[in-house]
């Protein structure tokens, strides 16, 4: 603890030539402070002011010059914008100044091999798109007023920016400068490196590299360190340079490109590293090194992890204190990156020298790379064959499946992507997961036992699945989930949707079998031979029942459309069922008809996330459903279209649907005149033939056997069929003579045994009562004798 009870923040470490340590950041009032340790850090000095503001940093002249062992710092803002630049000649314990300097933002400081001071950073005053600026003095070092020359500005190919959901509160990143202090050619070349929003727009952030071979007069065209495929969305935050003596360049950044849920929208970041031996010319492959970290969590103070890192180079390795939240908190860590077996050379030497091979040229020496600890590197164990890798990763199948890497669902020591590959198990639906591992564990089924999943049945064609709920028609029926009445294989709910069939008395059975089955009751009669039952003909109700349609939730729409269904004399009912993401009165489902906005359902409360078939109904005005009706000319389509806040996903295993019912009167196909119950044209009345013989019979029937309908509610008691003739004249010769008697005899037998016609049996009714009975025989003998009126 330097200072207890101080809150301190803007850290900055180094060391001088002769090793002393040296500290610094900002005390409370944003003021800089220098601590000092000459024991390495065992114990440090009381604090030293250095002026100072927001965003410290400083660097050590580490060359032979005069200037050798100078502190030299700058800042971004504060009390001393004016003035932002300060030294110490004394070895940290006074600071002089401060200097006048161009105020350069969020940026760094090198020292070059003659001792030339450089600061490098964003023009001030800081906008998001603030260009790349870098000053230079070169008498610093020994001037009683340190002088800067005029500031070059330079492209790094984009902005430095902040203040994302990444680090909400924080930059993300800062310019790097540094000075290659090797002995080679690239001696004295400025390098400069920083995250930016690269102008291209293909992604959010990209850590850019230039450099310079003229102390910064001109700069080199950026390039891309990260080697991730541009346009993936993925960020690069907090890219980190430093330069090790022989003149090998480390950077380090945080990644999201293998964010699990999104590498543009992350969560996670992973450390990673790259380096070049060639003053940037090309870099190293991109080599994650730490795990996955959480970058949201273990805010303390402010919503952000910082505001960059630190890191230091020796010629074996790069030393780098970063920040993570491997323990759920924001913690500072350690770590020393280069140098994987641990012998003081670097990897890249290594491998250049040949000292290590790298035969999956990775940029890692082959024997760090062993997954299963046996003491020989995976890629030579995968060159020499001793270990298997089907999918050519250079790491061992059996590392693969052990670290989670690749799945072996079906444990047969093969990854299941090799399985899928070589054909030794299918995929049918392109998942990367075995059918039979999918079958196994019941995330999948094959229903109708093909050997293929039913989706893949379903996707193929090779079986339908007309109510969508993702299970086989022919496995519907079976099961009983599905009735098929008319045994043509297609599910009842199905023919009703499609109008194929139909249900007018919306018991739950297609009028064709209620027809098929009919006892002879009138509940299933059909006596017009129309296909409509008969109760339907007279009732005119047109009524119509979508499948279940699945997903229900954003951004599905689902549409079921009627084609040209019946004219509505009445209002329009829209019966809805679901189950879904409904616990909100702002989950709701917008209705429309043929594009046309009808109206909300579920748009109130009571209803709840994934009960089930809740119920909402919608009435629609008949004459703005038949106007729609007309505008789709004369098809009709339902689309529900939910809100973009609901899930579809949100019911877990169990999949969301939806349904709507379609109900509304229609003109009837049948009238029924004397309200029996049975249509007319089907109703039984007096039918006349020519002879006057009287029949029950329908209109159509009368018709077919050249009869004569008599209307409805006619009977043939009496017989409304034989004309009014001459009582008593059983021989039609318009007399009433001895010569009838005999007839008349005959006649009292009943018309059934009349066969004089078409003398009229009727003539023997002399009391007229209707009927030919002995009460019309003394009636009949008064009328001897006489003859017709």
């Amino acid at each position: 603890m330097l200072d207890p009870n101080v809150f301190r923040s803007d850290p900055v470490l180094g060391t001088d030539p002769n090793g002393v340590f040296y500290f610094c950041s900002l005390d409370e009032s944003l003021y800089a402070q220098m601590f000092r340790s000459l024991d390495g850090g065992v114990s440090w000095s009381a604090p030293v002011f250095m002026f100072g503001g927001d965003k410290p940093w400083f660097t050590i002249d580490p060359t032979a010059s005069v200037g050798r062992g100078n502190i030299y710092a700058c800042w971004s803002m504060g009390d001393y914008t004016d003035t932002p630049f300060t030294r110490s000649r004394d070895g940290g314990q006074t600071f002089d100044g401060p200097y006048s300097m161009q105020l350069t933002v969020f940026g760094t400081l090198t020292v070059d091999p003659n001792g030339t001071v450089y600061v490098g950073g964003l023009y001030y005053p800081y906008t998001p798109n603030s260009y790349t600026v870098i000053t230079r003095s070169t008498d610093a070092k020994t001037a009683p007023t340190p002088t800067f020359s005029i500031n070059w500005g330079f492209s790094l190919g984009g902005a430095l920016i902040g203040w994302t959901k990444l680090n909400p509160e924080g930059l993300l990143g800062q310019l790097w400068i540094a000075s290659d202090h090797s002995s080679g050619p690239t001696r004295g070349y400025l390098y400069a490196l920083c995250s930016v929003q690269p102008s291209s727009g293909l992604d959010p952030l990209d850590v850019h590299f230039a450099r310079s071979t003229d102390g910064g007069d001109t700069w080199s065209t950026p390039v891309r360190v990260n080697d991730d495929p541009s346009g993936t969305g993925a960020w690069q935050w907090f890219g980190t340079m430093s330069v090790a003596p022989n003149g090998r360049i480390d950077v380090v950044w945080n990644d999201t490109r293998n964010d699990p849920h999104s590498p543009s929208n992350p969560t996670y970041s992973e450390l990673y590293y790259a380096y070049s031996t060639n003053a940037g010319q090309t870099w190293s492959r991109n080599m994650p090194i730490t795990p996955p970290w959480r970058h949201g969590v273990g805010y303390p103070v402010q919503q952000k992890i910082g505001d960059y890192y630190h890191m230091i180079s020796d010629n074996a390795a790069a030393n780098l204190a970063y920040a993570a939240t491997f323990n759920g908190e924001e913690d500072v860590y350690f770590v020393r990156i280069g140098d994987c077996n641990h012998n003081g050379v670097h990897d890249g030497t290594d491998i250049a020298n040949g000292t290590s091979t790298d035969f999956d040229s990775s940029g890692i020496p082959d024997d760090c790379e062993d997954c299963d600890s046996d003491g020989v590197g995976d890629p030579q164990e995968i060159v020499d064959g001793t270990h298997p890798d089907c999918n050519h990763n250079w790491v061992p199948d059996m590392c693969d499946i052990t670290a989670g890497t690749s799945q072996d669902c079906n444990s047969n020591g093969v990854p299941d992507e090799c399985d899928i590959a070589g054909r030794f198990s299918a995929d049918c639906n392109h998942n990367g997961i075995p059918d039979e591992c999918e079958l196994a564990n019941g995330t999948a089924h094959d229903c109708n036992r093909n050997g293929i999943l039913d989706v893949c049945d379903i996707a193929a064609g090779t079986s339908a699945d007309c109510n969508s709920n993702g299970i086989p028609d022919e496995c519907d029926i079976a099961s009983g989930t599905s009735r098929d009445c008319n045994r043509n294989g297609v599910p009842d709910e199905c023919e009703l949707a499609a109008g194929t069939a139909t249900d007018c008395d919306s018991n739950g059975v297609l009028d064709e079998c209620d027809r098929t089955n009919c006892d002879g009751s009138s509940w299933c009669s059909d006596c017009n031979s129309n296909g409509i039952l008969d109760a339907c003909d007279l009732v005119g109700l047109f009524r119509a029942e979508s499948p279940q349609y699945t997903p229900f939730g954003n951004p599905t729409v689902q549409t079921f459309t009627l084609t040209i269904p019946p004219t509505a004399t009445g209002d329009v009912l829209l019966s809805f069922s679901a189950l879904g993401d409904l616990f909100s009165q702002t989950k709701h489902v917008n209705v429309s008809i043929n594009g046309q906005a009808v109206g909300t359902a579920y748009g109130h409360v009571g209803y709840y996330s994934c009960a089930p078939d809740q119920l909402d109904t919608l009435t629609i005005p008949m004459a703005t459903y038949n106007t729609l009706k007309a505008s789709g000319g004369g098809n009709v389509a339902i689309a529900m279209s939910p809100t973009s806040n609901m899930s579809p996903t949100a019911c877990g295993s169990a999949p969301t649907w939806i349904k709507v019912a379609v109900t509304y009167s229609i003109p009837p196909h049948s009238q029924d005149a004397n309200g029996n119950g049975i249509p007319d044209e089907c109703d039984p009345a007096a039918c006349c033939f020519v002879n006057g013989h009287c029949e029950i019979k329908t209109p159509a029937l009368c018709t077919q056997a050249s009869g004569t309908y008599q209307g409805l509610g006619t009977t043939c008691v009496p017989n409304l069929c034989i004309p009014l003739g001459c009582p008593g004249d059983m021989n039609c010769d318009e007399r009433i003579t001895f010569a009838d008697i005999d007839l008349f005899v005959q006649a009292l037998a009943g018309e059934p045994a009349w066969a004089h016609w078409p003398c009229p049996w009727r003539n023997g009714d002399c009391n007229g009562d209707g009927a030919v009975t002995r009460a019309d025989i003394d009636p009949f003998v008064a009328l001897l004798g006489t003859t017709c009126p």
